[in-house]
């Protein structure tokens, strides 16, 4: 099991080359689409006496990724209404 903690704080900085690329990174880790030949050509990055069909499969099958974050911002943002998010009034009659 792979478990990514504190993702909305990673997602703080969103704007910058280094967050994206590791958003990219952590979101594609997330959606198993992982690359495992990359990985294994590595110079001792990882090692396995596994073929790469093999640890493909395991990731596949095996491996449980989850995430979690508190994103707090998002509770304490209110309800919004409309493209531009603006509050929406009810008519006084």
């Amino acid at each position: 099991m792979v478990l990514v903690d504190e993702l909305d704080k990673v997602c703080g900085d969103s704007d910058s080359t280094w967050a994206r690329s590791v958003l990219t990174e952590i979101y594609a880790t997330l959606d198993r689409s992982i690359p495992i030949e990359t990985v294994l050509q590595g110079e001792g990055r990882f090692k396995t006496a596994l073929s790469a069909e093999e640890l493909k499969l395991r990731v596949e099958t095996k491996l449980f990724i989850a995430a979690a974050g508190t994103w707090q911002s998002l509770w304490s943002a209110g309800p919004s209404m409309g493209f531009g998010g603006t509050q929406s009034q009810p008519r006084q009659v």
